[in-house]
């Protein structure tokens, strides 16, 4: 038998299609956070944290969120969350924790087990096949190919960022761009 937290019971199957049908996850991750109308989302910066099990202060971080959403004056932007551990699946408590800057919310990605995108490395991927670092890294490369975005963000999950800085960093690309 198996005995599961009901709470996990997402992250545990999303976790199967991962490790089963690599091909297919990302699609099915990003697909709950794709608009009814466009194929793909149309933002400039794809944002990704990358979560540690267990991590307390991922919160912090959605408030931050949240208020860098109402200074306004930001690139379009969409916001990952990677995982490695079941039970992290949880986008029900990133909704909450968001509330009217949900929206924001590109996606949530698991990243455990074999990497799912040995193209961007082989070799690597050979000598290391299941870093979740690596792992991250990748999806987030897939994801940000995928969905278009001409800048990346990548956040940790030990930093903690005021809303100013957070949005400063959100800005930085396409105004170093700007600058020249």
């Amino acid at each position: 038998g198996f005995l599961a937290l009901w709470e996990e019971v997402p992250g545990i199957l999303h976790q199967a299609v991962a490790v089963f049908r690599p091909d297919k996850a990302t699609e099915v991750e990003l697909h709950p956070y794709r608009s009814a109308t466009a194929k793909k989302p149309i933002a400039l910066v794809g944002a990704f944290l990358l979560l540690s099990p267990w991590c307390q202060t991922w919160k912090a971080l959605a408030f931050a969120l949240h208020d860098v959403f109402n200074f306004g004056a930001l690139p379009s932007f969409k916001f990952h969350v990677m995982v490695h551990a079941t039970s992290d699946w949880r986008p029900w408590l990133w909704d909450q924790a968001l509330g009217s800057a949900k929206h924001l919310l590109g996606g949530f990605h698991f990243c455990d087990g074999d990497n799912r995108f040995p193209g961007f490395n082989k070799k690597l991927v050979e000598q290391r096949p299941t870093n979740t670092y690596y792992n991250k890294v990748f999806t987030m490369v897939a994801v940000a190919l995928d969905q278009g975005y001409s800048y990346i963000v990548s956040i940790d999950d030990d930093l903690l960022l005021p809303p100013t800085t957070l949005a400063d960093l959100l800005r930085s690309g396409p105004q170093s761009d700007e600058e020249g």
